[in-house]
């Protein structure tokens, strides 16, 4: 079960910011909407032209 009690989001909003720069500086895409909630977050995201590679993890595969 998930800890709904947890508030790390927005605790540490500024990890998180940062944490979406650096995604952003490496993988541009535009984030239309975002809601960050305590223990959760919801976000409309469009990526560029052409790259449907949504599934790429950290590690490149």
């Amino acid at each position: 079960m998930r800890d709904r009690s947890s508030d790390a989001l927005v605790r540490h909003v500024g990890l998180l910011r940062n944490a979406f720069r650096t995604v952003l500086a490496e993988r541009p895409f535009t984030i239309d909407a975002i809601v960050i909630l305590p223990d959760h977050l919801h976000a409309v995201w469009t990526l560029p032209d052409g790259d449907a590679d949504y599934t790429r993890d950290a590690g490149g595969r």
